[in-house]
């Protein structure tokens, strides 16, 4: 990749970047070999031709880093444009051997999707011990051999503050827009998270233990790309020291 950054004045930033990644195929992607037997009923579920190229991603993107109003506040954005090729999708085959519906799922670089997105984040520091961190986030995946998997729109929010005596409190909010389910059928609504936590020192262990109280999910259970995954409600406790 190669990126260009411009000073405009002290303080405002103006970048462009090209970048090129890849995603090499796993184990069960190029040698899978999945079947079941019942009797006289032999079923190929899944069977992998190999050869497989690596997924490809080419993107560029525009942005700005800088001072807002004031030097406690930044904000930082971009734009950005990708293009992913090879990906690796299922196509159903046909097999001699399979008596049960004579098909097999199998794995090929078929795939090919276009992202399109930006980004922004807002970092205030209105004093020494108080901090405020907004991100806020929107892309639109198109492909017309895939589904999408992402959420249009993504928030988060995040405020920290220490207090006098080295206690840090923290609170974290965060929102997904409504979206369809990774790998499933599934529509899963927006989703709403917000984290409490408090950390203090525990110099009874250590003169740099903390010992932490984290309120996880207050407003409710929430959905995490799949169905399946359901979070409830949880009190963590954590202990933090070096050797």
């Amino acid at each position: 990749g190669a990126s260009l950054n411009y000073i405009m004045t002290p303080g405002h930033t103006l970048r462009v970047s090209v970048s090129e990644a890849t995603r090499n195929p796993i184990a069960i992607e190029q040698m899978a070999d999945q079947h079941f037997e019942a009797g006289p009923v032999f079923e190929q579920v899944l069977l992998s031709n190999g050869n497989l190229a690596p997924e490809r991603i080419r993107s560029v993107d525009f942005g700005y880093v800088g001072e807002f109003l004031t030097p406690e506040l930044w904000l930082d954005t971009r734009v950005f444009h990708g293009r992913i090729r090879d990906l690796i999708v299922f196509s159903n085959i046909p097999v001699a051997g399979d008596n049960f519906n004579g098909i097999a799922e199998n794995f090929s670089n078929a795939g090919r999707a276009n992202l399109t997105g930006g980004e922004l984040q807002l970092n205030y520091r209105p004093t020494p011990d108080t901090r405020l961190v907004v991100n806020y986030s929107y892309i639109d995946i198109n492909s017309a051999e895939v589904g999408t998997s992402a959420p249009f729109h993504n928030f988060s929010a995040l405020a920290l503050h220490t207090l006098d005596n080295d206690v840090n409190l923290s609170a974290a909010f965060y929102f997904t827009s409504p979206m369809w389910g990774l790998d499933t059928a599934t529509y899963i609504g927006a989703q709403r998270r917000l984290d409490l936590m408090l950390s203090a020192p525990f110099r009874t262990l250590s003169p740099d233990a903390r010992v932490s109280v984290t309120l996880q999910s207050v407003l409710g259970s929430y959905q995490d790309f799949k169905y399946v995954n359901r979070f409830e409600p949880a009190i963590l406790l954590g202990l933090e020291t070096h050797f």
